[in-house]
Order: structure tokens, then sequence, then C-alpha cells
């Protein structure tokens, strides 16, 4: 009788024991440095705290709820590990977290972008290979370089243009730039002319993370006193016509992501990028190796915090991105004061620049860049708030206006969601050739 009271007893501790002891061998297989880890040791503290005061006898039934607690826990772990075992669960995720990234920037395999100040940052003609991850996940992974002026794009830039040749400058952001793409939307259509033997070429200025500082810049730097063309496309996105003077610039240890109120000298971008912390402080190694057994459902909690965690920010930021450029507000109307009240001197700027090319006997075309609420928005027949602002600057101004939305929508696309990466807001290569082919049929004036 005692002899199987104290079998009892010990199986009872032993069920009660393995579970901290399965979280503990889990604990010390991470590398939490980065996390809180008091936030990861207070269920261990907690659970040993209660089994030590369960030798009390006032607190004896605690026992039981240790027990259960163990068991439900046991019983789920064995659950995942035969489903693992057995392929009935996807092994992915119930494997051990071994590195997660929560940097919103890309990461390159060695220096790529160097500041140049009538552009903002040159890419170098060197290849290199540019990839991001949004947790775990890799979103893009592709090798390019910039052309003979520092530009991504498939052809090298001649001032001079052929006298049968017409030639439309673009200047636009990200999207247009494309440095996560094997081919730009702009090279996309530039083969597509030369396939059909059409006499017209896009050349594309556009700059990563640009808007129409670095558009101007770029203008009376570089194109005016030096390129022969017919006319100015501006590519524009949401927040383009908000950004200041955009830089990229790198060395072997530091990238420096920055935005400037006024053109900066070498000297300042040199110093900043000194200052700069490096974007791998946000790639977390965290596995450092399986102690005995690591928890199958432990790691699968532990990868749903990290991706919320990484949910969260992703969010966050493309809210304050949606909120004031996407998303229509209906009871605001658009004129001059409006647009220079949002986008303040960049509006002038804009407006001085657009003259400028009109005053030279050029022509402007206005193009909106479709990202991917907008286009579900525009699916309803609501338009987005650049929009709007778009069409009102272009019937003011006597200007042409290419609805790069309504272009995509209309394009027969069954999901619009397979045309961009997902966590990270820019269109894929699927997406970008799409535009591309429904910008080729549908604009045959850029021709004329």
């Amino acid at each position: 009788m005692i002899e199987n009271k104290l079998k009892t007893t010990i199986l009872i501790h032993a069920i009660i024991l393995l579970s901290p002891i399965l979280w503990l061998s889990w604990y010390i297989s991470y590398d939490l440095s980065k996390l809180n880890k008091l936030f990861f040791l207070i269920p261990f503290a907690t659970y040993l705290f209660i089994y030590v005061i369960s030798f009390y006898k006032r607190f004896a039934d605690t026992k039981l709820v240790l027990i259960s607690i163990s068991l439900i826990f046991l019983f789920i772990e064995l659950v995942a590990l035969i489903g693992v075992k057995s392929s009935y669960l996807d092994s992915d995720r119930f494997r051990p977290v071994e590195q997660f990234y929560l940097s919103p920037y890309p990461h390159f395999n060695h220096k790529h972008g160097s500041f140049n100040s009538k552009i903002g940052f040159q890419w170098n003609q060197q290849e290199a290979t540019v990839y991001k991850y949004a947790g775990e996940e890799l979103v893009f992974n592709n090798t390019f370089k910039g052309n003979n002026y520092g530009f991504h794009t498939a052809i090298d830039f001649s001032p001079k243009k052929s006298p049968n040749v017409k030639r439309w400058i673009v200047f636009g952001d990200s999207f247009t730039d494309g440095y996560f793409l094997q081919r730009t939307w702009v090279d996309e259509i530039n083969t597509m002319y030369k396939e059909d033997s059409i006499l017209v070429e896009l050349y594309s200025f556009s700059v990563n993370g640009g808007g129409i500082r670095n558009w101007n810049q770029i203008y009376h730097e570089i194109i005016d006193s030096n390129f022969e063309f017919d006319g100015v496309i501006f590519a524009v996105f949401g927040n383009d016509l908000k950004r200041k003077f955009f830089v990229l610039h790198q060395d072997e240890d530091h990238e420096l992501y920055k935005y400037y109120d006024d053109i900066p000298s070498q000297e300042e971008v040199d110093l900043d990028l000194k200052k700069s912390l490096n974007n791998d402080l946000d790639f977390m190694h965290l596995f450092k190796k399986e102690f005995i057994y690591t928890s199958k459902i432990c790691n699968y909690i532990f990868r749903k915090f990290l991706e919320k965690q990484f949910h969260t920010y992703y969010t966050y930021n493309q809210n304050a991105l949606q909120n004031e450029f996407i998303i229509s507000n209906d009871t605001l109307i658009i004129n001059e004061k409006y647009l220079t009240d949002k986008y303040q001197n960049n509006f002038q700027l804009f407006m001085e620049l657009i003259n400028t090319i009109k005053d030279q006997n050029k022509e402007v075309v206005l193009l909106s860049i479709p990202e991917l609420n907008g286009l579900k928005m525009n699916l309803k027949d609501q338009k987005t708030q650049i929009q709007k602002e778009l069409y009102w600057i272009a019937s003011q101004n006597e200007l042409t206006l290419i609805d790069g939305y309504q272009l995509m929508i209309h394009s027969g696309v069954k999901s619009l969601d397979s045309l961009y990466f997902k966590n990270d807001g820019h269109w894929n290569q699927v997406g970008s050739n799409e535009f591309a082919l429904q910008f080729y049929k549908k604009n045959q004036f850029l021709l004329n």
C-alpha cells in the first residue's frame, strides 16, 4: 500500500516537473537577448512557485492544477510531435526559429549604393545581390547592377537621341526603379517597342526612395543641359510629392537611409554613415542549439509571437501611409491651398519643374502608380486621395494623366494580391510586367 502510494507520488511529481524541464530545455536552446527575457521566464517562475507552495498543506490542492496543466501541455506536445512526424502538420511551423528579420530595409551582399549629390545615390555598375525578409519569409532576392549613369535599367543612357526616335524621361520611385526585380516596367515597355519596331524609348531616371526633391535635382543637374528628349513622365506613388531629398549610402559595415531637407555634402553624408547603425541589428540570430529536445509546441507559440510583433510593426507603418495618401477623404476640397498645405514647398517645386519642362516645349505626363489597397478601392469605384490630387493637377495645368489604378483593375487579372509581394507593398515581377503590358496597349498617344 505504502509502496503504491510512493510510486504514485513519484509519478505525479515526475509529470509535474517534466513540463518545466521541457520548457527550460527550449529556453536554453535560444538566444533571447534582443527580446524581453523576463517575459519568457515568467511562466517558468510562476509554475515553479506554485509547485513549491504545493508542499504546504493549505496549498496541497494546487498539485491537481499543476498536474492538469502538465498533462494538457504534454498531450499537446505529443500530438504536435506525432503530427509533424507523420506529415499531418506543417513541420516548418514547429521547427526552431533560427533567424528573424524585423528591419523594413533590404540587405545587400556587399556595398552597392553610393551617395551622388546630383541624384541622391547611384547604383554601382558591378552586380550585387539584394534580398529582403519579412520575419522568416524571403520576400525577394535579386541580383542587379546600375547602368552607366547609376540607375537600375537594362540600357545605358546616351545624351543624344536618334533623329526619328521619340524619347520620354521617366521619373519614379522604387516601383519604377525596381531594384528588387530582374526587369522593370520601363525595361519591359522598351522591349515591346523594340520588338514592334516602334521608334519610342523610355529613359528611367527613377530613384528608390526618391520623390520630387530627387527628380528636381536630377533634371537640373543631369538632364536639362545634357539630354535630348521629347517629354517627361512623372510616375507618382502615394507620398512621392512629400518626400525630402533621399540618400542611400553604404560601406562594408554600415548603411545610411536618410531624407535631407537640403542637398547634403559628401562630408555630411560620410559623417552620418559612420553614426548610422548596421541594419543587421534588426536581424536576430535566435536558435543556438538543440538542448536534448526542443519543444514543438513552444517553437510554434514562439513563432506566432514573433509574427505578431512583425505584423503589428508592418501594419502600423502601412496605416500611416494609407491614411494620409491612399484612403480618400471626400470632405476635403482639392485646390492649390490644400496641396500647398499638404506638400508645403514640395508642391511649388513640382509646379515649377512642370512649368520649366512645358516652357521648353516638352510634353508632361502624370502617371499614378497603383498599390494594392488602392486597387481594391478602385474595384469599388472609389478613387484614392493621390488619384484625386493628380487629376486636379493635370486638369489645372492641361497635362495628360494616365491612371495606373484603372490600367491594372481593367487588366482582367483574377487576383490582385498575386501581383504584389506579401508583407512588402511593392509589386512583384508579374505585377510589374502586367502594368507594363497595360501601359503599352492603352497609351499609343505616346508614339505621336
